[in-house]
C-alpha cells in the first residue's frame, strides 16, 4: 500500500494505491488521523486500489465515523473494479460520498 497526501482547493487528498487489508489497515488509519488534524476535508481517491477486504472496508467505515463524531467531511472518488464490486455488496456506497474521480470530488467541496 502507498499514501500520498496532498491539499487541492482546501480539500486534503489522500491518495491509496496498492491493496488495504487485514496487514495494513492500522497504517491507514494512523495516516488518515493524523492528516484529518490538518485538514477536515477529505477526499479518499481509490483509482489506484488493486484489492481491498472486508477489514480495509471497514477501515474506510470507521474513518468516516470518526470525521462525523469530529465535524468533518470525508467523500471518496475513483471506487472502481474490484473495489466497486465490495462496495456494491456490502451497501457500503449507500453510506459514503462517492465520485468518479478527483477533480469532480474536489469540485464538490465548493
Amino acid at each position: 500500500m502507498k499514501l500520498v497526501f496532498e491539499e487541492n482547493c482546501g480539500v486534503g487528498c489522500i491518495l491509496l494505491s496498492g491493496r488495504i487489508d487485514a496487514s495494513n489497515y492500522k497504517e491507514f488509519e494512523t495516516f488518515y488521523n493524523n492528516h484529518f488534524k490538518i485538514n477536515k476535508r477529505i477526499l479518499i481517491d481509490l483509482k489506484d486500489v488493486s484489492f481491498m477486504d472486508s477489514t480495509g472496508l471497514g477501515s474506510l467505515v470507521s474513518c468516516l465515523k470518526y470525521s462525523k463524531e469530529h465535524s468533518g467531511i470525508l467523500k471518496l472518488s475513483g471506487v472502481e473494479n474490484k473495489v466497486k464490486v465490495v462496495f456494491s455488496i456490502t451497501k457500503a456506497n449507500k453510506i459514503f460520498e462517492i465520485f468518479q474521480d478527483k477533480e469532480s470530488g474536489i469540485d464538490s467541496f465548493r
